[in-house]
């Protein structure tokens, strides 16, 4: 199975949820679209030793991603 198929779980701090449930409440959506969407939004380069970064309510969050090997 892909990595992409599985879900994850990681860990927040209480300041962190609540940043999160602020933006989730100013977008009018859900805590995992506000992740999502900072995802998509934030400039990944994975050739750059996968790591980025994006900012919401002055508060910076380190992403580390890896590509994924295709399988045929």
């Amino acid at each position: 199975m892909s990595d992409l198929n599985t879900s994850f779980t990681f860990r927040l701090s209480h300041e962190d949820k609540t940043a999160l449930a602020e933006l989730a409440e100013q977008l009018g959506c859900d805590r995992g679209a506000v992740l999502r969407r900072m995802i998509r939004q934030s400039k990944i380069d994975l050739g750059n030793n996968g790591s980025g970064q994006f900012a919401a309510n002055g508060r910076t969050f380190h992403l580390k991603l890896r590509p994924v090997e295709r399988v045929e």
